[in-house]
């Protein structure tokens, strides 16, 4: 997310037109004749492609400028509205207390929280470092650089976490009740920052090209190699696994809606299989109440409508599409050879942010599942709940 800066490159030039007679014109361009001198024509005709130059640049430095404003005012509100927008789903997340959601719930806050660091860390000193030159440091602004390179691969890594839970609760719900609520739920929570640890650190570190940031720079150069390897690493292999993993989501989808004459009994199946996996629930988690009733056959996991399902598939799909633009002319770029397939400045702005925005879009589409919604409001109906119990209690003393 760091604003690609170009130098002033203006031209300064003292040139002024001549006419036939010699003398000097002193402004319009439209009223310059030429003499018949070859010297004379020469140095006009270079005059000229200085004075060229000159404007262009002029329009060139205010088109950055005015680049540069509307890219601070979006980062602004993106910073916070992100910060909002993931506050809001770790609240629901952690009032929503079904125990059979608890893993799934624990990687989306795990996500928000990833979320976070980008919105309270690396678009504040993007902006910073829009609105002025660098001067916070070399370790800071390699911190800054990793950061934003980390941070996404992270969110993937975890989307993907999210992708297994999902499928791992419909196929084998004993086995995930082991794993991603009960003896390896810490581990799995962890699992996506050390492999983003793993994976990032060393391809920006070892393949760094020693170069010394002049005052008021902050990038980091990298090799060729490491240049290619990033991009195919932290987005295309996991691009490829979503795919899978968004297929195999589809195709649970459909079979859990299609009806099957077997309805009954699997009914009965789903009630007995719910009777042991409430055994096999720790009830001293944060995520489980102490006591809960048993749900009705319609609420079922083999009759109710997944929700839940739809929203990680919609997930799935934004997050990847929003960041293939600008992963996609990474990888290009680390086979450029010369200035003719580097992006313009508006170009590279404009993916740069569409990736950028996962942070705050993302996080909408959680709310399609209505179990989370129901976290939101869960305090609002205790809180009416408790007024018109308080009502009844006063009209029976007054009787």
């Amino acid at each position: 997310m760091t604003d690609l800066r170009l130098l002033n490159t203006t031209v300064t030039s003292d040139w002024k037109p001549h006419h036939e007679n010699g003398t000097v014109d002193g402004g319009q361009i439209g009223n310059v004749k030429y003499s018949n001198s070859d010297i004379n024509r020469d140095y006009e005709t270079d005059s000229m492609y200085d004075d060229y130059n000159y404007f262009r640049a002029e329009i060139h430095e205010e088109f950055l400028n005015s680049i540069h404003q509307h890219t601070s005012a979006f980062a602004v509100f993106l910073s916070v509205w992100s910060f909002i927008i993931n506050v809001l789903v770790i609240i629901a997340c952690f009032r929503n207390k079904e125990p059979r959601m608890c893993g799934y719930y624990c990687h989306i806050v795990n996500l928000s929280v990833s979320n976070l660091f980008i919105s309270v860390f690396v678009l504040p000193l993007t902006i910073y470092h829009i609105q002025k030159e660098w001067d916070l440091g070399q370790t800071l602004c390699k911190i800054y650089v990793i950061s934003d390179v980390l941070l996404p691969f992270t969110s993937f890594t975890i989307i993907i976490i999210i992708n297994v839970e999902r499928i791992m609760s419909m196929i084998h719900p004993n086995l995930h009740s082991w794993i991603f609520q009960k003896t390896f739920k810490t581990i799995t929570v962890c699992m996506a920052w050390v492999i983003a640890l793993v994976v990032v650190v060393p391809i920006w570190t070892s393949g760094t090209i020693p170069y010394e940031n002049r005052p008021g720079e902050c990038f980091v150069i990298i090799s060729k190699e490491s240049a290619i390897l990033c991009p195919l690493v932290t987005y295309f292999i996991p691009l490829f696994c979503i795919i899978a993993l968004t297929f195999r989501l589809l195709l649970l989808k459909i079979q859990l809606s299609t009806p099957t004459p077997g309805t009954i009994e699997s009914t009965r199946m789903s009630l007995k299989n719910y009777h042991s996996q409430q055994n096999d629930i720790d009830f001293e988690s944060e995520c489980s109440p102490m006591s809960r009733p048993l749900p009705s056959t319609s609420s079922m996991p083999i009759k109710e409508k997944k929700d839940d399902i739809v929203s990680l598939c919609i997930v799935n799909t934004v997050f990847a599409a929003m960041w293939f633009p600008f992963q996609c002319i990474s990888f290009l770029l680390s086979f450029c050879q010369s200035a003719s397939c580097i992006p313009s400045t508006g170009l590279n702005q404009v993916i740069t942010w569409i990736g950028a925005s996962t942070v705050g879009v993302v996080p909408l589409f959680w709310f399609i599942d209505s179990q989370l919604r129901s976290g939101l409001r869960i305090k609002f109906t205790r809180r009416s709940d408790v007024e018109s119990a308080d009502s009844t209690h006063s009209e029976e003393t007054f009787l």
